[in-house]
Formats: structure tokens, sequence, C-alpha cells
């Protein structure tokens, strides 16, 4: 998966990116680049918010719930209404 990942050939869950970032001991913030405006954290926020809706939309309730799992440990989380949407999908 790692080799697909850096051939350009994948890309990488949310979860999956939060797993190897904590493999490797770095932020997640270590993958994305600062090339445009907005900001790497809202990045992968958006990023994981979506990839849980369309989880939830497909109906894949158990892949979502293990993504809220992980995303609950993840500091980035930490905001009030970002709690909120972990608990409530």
């Amino acid at each position: 998966m790692i080799s697909r990942i850096e051939k350009g050939e994948t890309i990488p869950t949310a979860p999956l990116l939060y797993l190897i970032a904590k493999r490797l001991g770095v932020d997640t913030n270590y993958f994305f680049s600062n090339n445009n405006s907005s900001s790497p954290k809202i990045d992968y926020l958006s990023e994981t918010i979506q990839q849980i809706r369309n989880l939830i939309s497909q109906k894949k309730f158990k892949e979502a719930l293990v993504s809220i799992k992980l995303e609950q440990k993840n500091p980035l989380f930490r905001k009030r209404e970002l709690q909120q949407f972990l608990l409530w999908g």
C-alpha cells in the first residue's frame, strides 16, 4: 500500500494517513503541502469529515465507526463542533 501511495497510484484514506503518521511519529500535517491558501489542518479535517459522510451514505457503518474512533484520538478534532460531528456522524 505504501508503495502504491508513493507512486501516486492511490490516495490514502484519512484513517490510513493517521495511522501512517502515528507509526512514523509525525503530525498528519507533515503529509500536506502548503502550496495553496488553505491550512493543511483544514484540508485534513474536511477530507476526513467527507470520507466519514461518504461511508455513512454508502451504509458502510462499521468502516465509518472505525474512522470515527480513530479521529476521536486525533488532537485536530478537539473543537466542540468537531467532537459533536464525531458523536453524531
